[in-house]
């Protein structure tokens, strides 16, 4: 026995079209019956297969024009300008962020992590040449002070890291 398929979220006139379609072909206008069916169908074709279009790495790069509604154009605009970016390298992150499905990191995101990820080796290198230094039993000017300094820039980086990937989860919704 199989479990009964419901349908939500589709207009009032595609239903009915549906529910057309189906009483031709069941005898019954059970929207779910036909569902049912195209789903089992697309659930034997290979996983492999996608929507998005083949093409090779030798085409030569396509130019596009948009007419974009102000309010569009204006977010774009703005956008690029915080990242240190043009506007039409945040579209074309903001269009390969959605075929490929992996966040993309914008101009200052990008930055921001290049720095701090460099400001963080810096400090592990510090620590290296202290950790030798006390190995050898030399005396090593480690104080608290400099603990708790070392303990803000990794706060700091950790923020910044945290605020890059929320930046990015807000725009993946």
């Amino acid at each position: 026995m199989t479990k009964s398929l419901k349908v939500y979220g589709l207009p009032k006139n595609a239903m009915e079209n549906l529910r057309t379609l189906s009483e031709k072909k069941y005898g019954s206008a059970n929207v779910s019956n036909f569902a049912r069916d195209l789903l089992l169908k697309a659930a034997e074709d290979k996983v492999g297969d996608t929507d998005i279009p083949k093409y090779s790495s030798k085409q030569a790069k396509t130019r596009m024009e948009l007419k974009l509604p102000p309010k569009v154009a204006a977010w774009l605009n703005q956008t690029a300008e915080a990242q240190h970016m043009t506007p039409n390298a945040v579209a074309l992150s903001i269009l390969l962020e959605y075929i490929d499905k992996t966040p993309v990191l914008l101009g200052q995101e990008a930055e921001e992590l290049h720095s701090s990820n460099y400001q963080l080796l810096r400090i592990g290198r510090n620590l290296n040449q202290m950790v030798k230094k006390m190995n050898f039993g030399e005396p090593a000017s480690l104080t608290s002070q400099h603990i708790v300094e070392l303990k803000n820039l990794i706060d700091t980086h950790t923020e910044k890291v945290g605020r890059v990937l929320r930046a990015n989860r807000k725009r993946g919704r």
